[in-house]
């Protein structure tokens, strides 16, 4: 098992083969680690636990994240070996279902990715663009393929939003809080 120091020392290709090799999964207010299946609904699945975001830290303790926590600890092991990166947050919010997803794409060798997490099939540097905007469209349009098969006529572009954001994110906030937090910022 690998210590948060030796995670930031990791050069990209094994940083993401680590990042993939994460459970899936969350920890709750209690500590708790709960892993699911990908396919597997949180709000169904978590009963009476309540979601709590988990630090890079924690994730690299604990080998057990979702695409949220994944997110924050591939944006600080850009930081520490100063890539630039983007972190987008994906919504769709309406009664039929409520999606969301948040993403990294890094700049690499002059050219952007799709910065895989512990559930995409993806391998890091597999599609490269020469703008970011052009990286995060073809993940977005990805993403809204899925929806629209999901929901097939009820889909509403209305009810997705998809922007970036830079806040950070404290440890120990819930899901709501975490959702708010990325909805108000810019």
């Amino acid at each position: 098992m690998k210590t948060w120091k030796e995670v930031l020392q990791l050069n990209i290709r094994a940083f993401f083969e680590y990042v993939r090799g994460i459970s899936y999964g969350y920890r709750d207010a209690e500590g708790k680690i709960h892993h699911l299946e990908v396919s597997e609904d949180y709000r169904k699945e978590r009963g009476n636990s309540v979601y709590a975001f988990s630090s890079p830290e924690q994730v690299v303790a604990q080998n057990c994240a979702w695409c949220w926590d994944v997110a924050e600890l591939i944006r600080c092991w850009c930081e520490f070996h100063d890539l630039p990166c983007k972190s987008v947050f994906m919504e769709y919010l309406s009664p039929e279902l409520h999606q969301t997803h948040v993403q990294v794409f890094v700049r690499f060798e002059g050219r952007w990715y799709e910065a895989p997490d512990n559930t995409s099939p993806v391998p890091f540097g597999s599609r490269g663009f020469e703008r970011a905007e052009d990286c995060i469209a073809d993940f977005v349009s990805a993403f809204t393929a899925y929806l629209k098969g999901t929901l097939k006529q009820a889909y509403d572009e209305k009810k997705l939003t998809v922007k970036e954001f830079h806040c950070r994110i404290p440890a120990g906030i819930s899901d709501e809080a975490y959702l708010e937090l990325l909805r108000g910022s810019d």
